[in-house]
This record gives C-alpha cells, structure tokens and sequence, in this order.
C-alpha cells in the first residue's frame, strides 16, 4: 500500500468514527438532557425506535459524504475539509428541522432541537481534535515531497516559512537553481540539485509530489517548462506569491498545507450579494448576543484598566475600511498613553508600550470585543481582512488594495494563519485568499478556529 493510500485510508477511519462518535454522543447526551426533567419533561423516550435514530445516522454520514467532508485535502489546519464538514453539518441540520415538524415519529421535538444546537459544535471540535492526532502520530503519512526551484531569498522565505508550521506537512527535499552550483546549501542545510534540466530525474529519484516555484519573477518559458513537466508526471505545481506575480495577477490564490500560494487559474473578485446580506445579517445577530453577555466583562475589564494606568478605557483610531472609508475602531486600551498613536503596531509580547493589564488583554484577543460595536454599526464585520491604519493604506500596491473590497473583520484567515505574529501589511496573501474563498461555512470555519486559538493562549 502506497504512502498516499495509507494516509487517506488512516483518515478516513479516523474522521468516519469521529462523526460516529459525535453523532451517537450528542443523541445520547440528549435523550440523558431529557430525562432530568430539565425541559418540563419527565417521561421515558426509550420507546424510540432504532430504526428512526439509525436512519438520521446514515442520512448525517451521508450529507457530510456528499459534500466532500472525507476527501482528503492537505491545507492549512484542514480548512477546505473543514469547509466541507459545516456545510454538511448545516444541511443536515435543515433535514433534520424539517423532518422534526413536518414526520410524525416517537423522537420528541425537544430532543431534536438540542441535538440540532449541539451537532455542529461537537462536530467541528472532534474534526480539530482528529487532526492534530494526525499530525502528531501520522505526520510522516501525510507529507509531500516537495520540490523548489528558486533558492534565492524568495525560496530560503518560503522554506523558512514551511519549519514555522507545526508538523509541516511539506517535506521540502532540496531546491533546482540554474543560477547556483549543484550541491551548494546557501546558508540552510536544503540542499541544492541541479538546474532545469535535472528536474525531471530528481522527480523520479526522490518521488516528488510538489513542485513550488519561489523566485522573484519567474520567466515564462521556465513556467511553462516546468508546468508542462509537472503535467506529465501528474504531481502538483504552485508558486510563491511575490509582487511580480501579483501586478500581473495571472494566477489563484490556494491554500497549500498552511501556505498561501499560487495556482495556473485565473480568478477575479466575484460580486456576492446573498452572501453579503446573509453575513450582514449574522453579523448584526451575534454581535448584539455577543454586546448582551460580555457586559460584564465591560464592567470588570473597564474598572482594571482606570486603576492600573492613567487615560480613557476605551482605545479609539482612524482606519480604512470598505472601499477606502475612513472609520473609527474602537478596543480596549491596552498601550500606554503617551504611546504614539499612529506607528506600527507591537509584534513583541514585551515591547515596552502595552501595559502590564494590556498584555494579558492582548494575549487573550479580549481587547477586541468593542469592536462589536463597529460590526453593528456596519463598519466591520466578525470575519474579513483585519483593517488597516491609513499611512499603512497609503503604502498599498494595486494587488493589496483588493483588501478594501469587502467589510474588514475583527478576525480572518491571517490571525488563524502561521504567519499571525507578524504584522498584517505584512502577509496580504492570507487575506486575498480569503477574499477569493469567502461564503458563511468559511466565516463559521475562522470563527471557530480563532476561539481555539483564544483557548490556547490561556495554556500557554
């Protein structure tokens, strides 16, 4: 059995029992929820007939099956599958209220409404959990060997990039270079083996999987070479994204095991007026729940930051918002007052100008929660690409400008990405992939990505 085999077949079984087991828990869960009496009721529901219970099983395996939740896809935290797993959950989540007041069956009502609210939670955190069981105890099933050519600053980035990822799923083997000697290792223990005309002989040697171009501005009739090679031995080819490749704009931003890179597909900014009223529509809902029971957070965060340093609790600054719209963001003060109010922001846990009190709000993401004021205000929205300050906007090439084609957000790809602790201007990859990929199971997907980020950060 082949090394790709065993990889899809170890996750296959692994996310198949993983859905089993949410299924199967959560009902559980249910029907023991039930029978407390916490609703009002206080009957048996035994009586509920297998057959029924196993049906919804089948037709929950199914709707994740048909919507591609099992195909085995290699990308940053599994975002693609992930994708695939909320759609299907929210549509079996619409079977199942449909079913639930339309059939007459024994499962009561209630029961069906709670497993309805908890399936897609559990679901998704079990989905997490089964890849970071991969990653830790079938990492080496999961790699790709990758081939770069470009071993210049581009390729030595993007090589540096790759051992940031925790259990990177890219086995880089060496670099092709026409402009360096074979076997040279440019400062980094990648070595180098050969040229062009090596690659195809380096494919068969170490059974190469993935060919990522990483220079500066690759010639056409290396692309095409190397494309056409790629084609033949039906292994993957993508490149770095750098500003040549961006004003040029020839290509499709995707995300490869972590890594914004880029495809042989043209693809323009679509218009999406659905999924625009459909995010304004979640946004303003959960930011007033949200406004509702952080409250007292307010109250407690507020009277800290009075008595831990001097200055206002509330942090206020011009960003760039939809189209180039200027806009107050609000946040906790976390910085101290004589601060420079305009300057790039800290990237250093100890840089001298946050507060003790600001540090521990940084760390939790909690200084960002009075921004659900300029979500409901419409100036933002719980996911799009972080906004920018406007001597940064002002700096922007054409390609980055795209970031202001859509609501900016108070979380996005980029703060669920590697590269998060670097400053925003810094990676525009994460957010025009973003841009490029955006609907509701994505915005869900980041969501929940960042609250298990938030979550780490209290571990560690």
């Amino acid at each position: 059995m082949s090394k790709a085999t065993k990889s899809k077949t170890v996750n296959w079984f692994l996310t198949i029992f993983a859905d089993s087991l949410s299924f199967w828990g959560v009902f559980s869960f249910c029907i023991m929820l039930y029978n407390t009496g916490l609703f009002g009721y206080a009957r048996s529901v035994f009586d509920v007939s297998s057959m029924e219970v196993f049906l919804a099983y089948l037709l929950f395996i199914y709707v994740l099956y048909n919507n591609g939740a099992y195909r085995r896809k290699r990308d940053f935290a599994g975002i693609q599958r992930l994708k695939s797993v909320i759609k299907g959950i929210l549509q079996a989540v619409v079977i199942y209220i449909v079913l639930a007041y339309t059939v007459k069956y024994q499962i009561p009502r209630i029961i069906s409404i709670t497993f309805i609210i908890t399936i897609p939670i559990i679901v998704i955190f079990s989905r997490i959990l089964v890849q970071l069981i991969e990653a830790k105890l079938f990492h080496h099933l999961n790699q790709e060997n990758v081939l770069v050519y470009g071993a210049g600053k581009v390729g030595t980035a993007f090589v540096a990039a790759v051992k940031k990822l925790s259990n990177a799923p890219l086995n880089i083997i060496g670099f092709v270079d026409d402009r360096i000697s074979s076997g040279n290792l440019v400062g980094n223990p990648i070595p180098i083996l050969g040229g062009l005309e090596n690659v195809e002989s380096i494919i068969h040697q170490y059974q190469i999987d993935h060919i990522i171009v990483a220079i500066k501005d690759p010639k056409p009739e290396i692309n095409n070479s190397l494309l056409d090679i790629s084609n033949r031995h039906n292994i993957a080819m993508s490149f770095h994204p750098t500003q040549k490749l961006f004003e040029n704009n020839p290509y499709k931003l995707k995300d490869v095991a972590g890594l914004p890179l880029l495809s042989t597909t043209q693809q323009t900014i679509d218009p999406k007026p659905f999924y625009d009223l459909m995010k304004r529509i979640f946004d303003f809902s959960f930011s007033l729940l949200g406004l509702t029971f952080t409250f007292p957070l307010w109250l407690v965060i507020g009277f800290i930051i009075k008595i831990n340093s001097s200055g206002p609790i509330l942090f206020s600054q011009t960003r760039i918002g939809l189209n180039g719209k200027p806009f107050k963001i609000f946040k906790f003060r976390t910085m101290k007052t004589d601060s420079e109010k305009y300057a790039h922001c800290p990237t250093d846990k100890d840089d001298k100008r946050i507060t003790p009190f600001g540090r521990w709000l940084r760390k939790l993401s909690l200084d960002e929660i009075p921004q659900l004021i300029n979500v409901i205000k419409g100036e933002m929205s719980l996911v799009g690409p972080r906004p920018e300050m406007p001597f940064i906007v002002d700096t922007y090439e054409t390609y980055e400008k795209k970031r202001l084609s859509v609501i900016p957000g108070i979380t996005g790809l980029w703060q669920v990405s590697p590269a998060r602790n670097a400053e925003i201007h810094d990676n525009p990859e994460y957010d025009l992939l973003y841009i490029e990929h955006r609907d509701l199971s994505l915005d869900i997907l980041i969501l929940i990505l960042t609250i298990v980020f938030v979550f780490r950060s209290f571990t560690n």
